[in-house]
């Protein structure tokens, strides 16, 4: 898996336990506003714009980039 994958699926898997599934047909951003807690909706748009910033650019994940997505996903629900 490259290491887009393998951080996203971090999110999604970390979600999961929150009770949060993304459907195959949602985007990041619409699966983010179907979430009903506030303060776990805006912990996961920070990781959410992070990714989508670099991904949709075709920006490289460097490893600067990959640890501050690592931090917002730990972030997530704290």
């Amino acid at each position: 898996r490259s290491p887009e994958q393998k951080v996203l699926g971090s999110f999604l898997k970390k979600m999961q336990k929150f009770g949060y599934l993304k459907k195959a047909s949602q985007g990041l951003e619409e699966f983010v506003l179907s979430i009903r807690d506030e303060t776990l909706k805006q912990s996961a748009y920070v990781f959410v714009r992070e990714f989508e910033n670099h991904y949709f650019k075709d920006i490289a994940f460097d490893r600067q980039h990959k640890q501050r997505l690592k931090a917002a996903i730990k972030a997530i629900g704290t």
